[in-house]
């Protein structure tokens, strides 16, 4: 029998002063994916220093890259990318 898979809610140890640690699933991941695009906005929106802030952005986005990555099958990859282009070229 495969084991559980691992649960969509928050983990905790019962540390009370830990904040709970989300699991590597999907769902997850698309949770940290959605609040690091808030962090991406409000960085790039209210910059004490620029330079920093891109640094910022660069950084946090390789990481989500490589976080939800692991969720995405290679076949989706551009199909997905040519949709957001064609977004991003819209705006």
């Amino acid at each position: 029998m495969p084991p559980a898979p691992p649960p969509d809610t928050p983990v905790s140890d019962a540390t009370a002063n830990e904040n709970p640690v989300l699991p590597h699933t999907a769902t997850a991941g698309a949770a940290r994916a959605h609040a690091s695009f808030q962090v991406v906005i409000d960085l790039a929106t209210d910059p004490e220093d620029p330079a920093a802030a891109l640094a910022q952005i660069i950084a946090l986005m390789q990481a989500m890259l490589a976080d939800v990555g692991r969720f995405v099958p290679a076949a989706m990859q551009q199909t997905a990318t040519d949709q957001v282009q064609a977004v991003a070229d819209s705006l």
